[in-house]
């Protein structure tokens, strides 16, 4: 969907099932692998988030690392939406996207 939007805007009459369909099968590898990377690392550290809680005494330490790793589930999720983002306009291999999209956090993306 963010390939036809890139292409025809607003003008939804422009958007069809066919080009929708080629679109798909084009990106299907790439954009499941993409995907399944960036779920897989936020699942590790949530995952980890859940143990860091269950520590039975907390201290500065332990409230530090918690908010780190939070930060760090948010930046995940949030490279995962600029690499979308550079899928659609750009013809990268997997590995230039993922570095591409953790730098693209901190910048400004048209």
């Amino acid at each position: 969907l963010m390939s036809l939007y890139a292409e025809h805007g607003y003008t939804y009459r422009a958007y069809h099932l066919k080009e929708a369909w080629e679109l798909y099968k084009s990106n299907f590898v790439k954009s499941n692998l993409t995907f399944y990377s960036f779920v897989f690392v936020d699942l590790v550290l949530v995952y980890g988030l859940y143990l860091l809680v269950q520590l039975p005494h907390q201290t500065i330490f332990h409230l530090l690392a918690t908010f780190l790793n939070v930060l760090v589930v948010a930046l995940v999720f949030l490279a995962y939406t600029v690499s979308l983002k550079l899928q659609v306009y750009f013809d990268l291999s997997y590995q230039n996207t993922l570095k591409l999209s953790l730098i693209g956090i901190f910048m400004s993306l048209p």
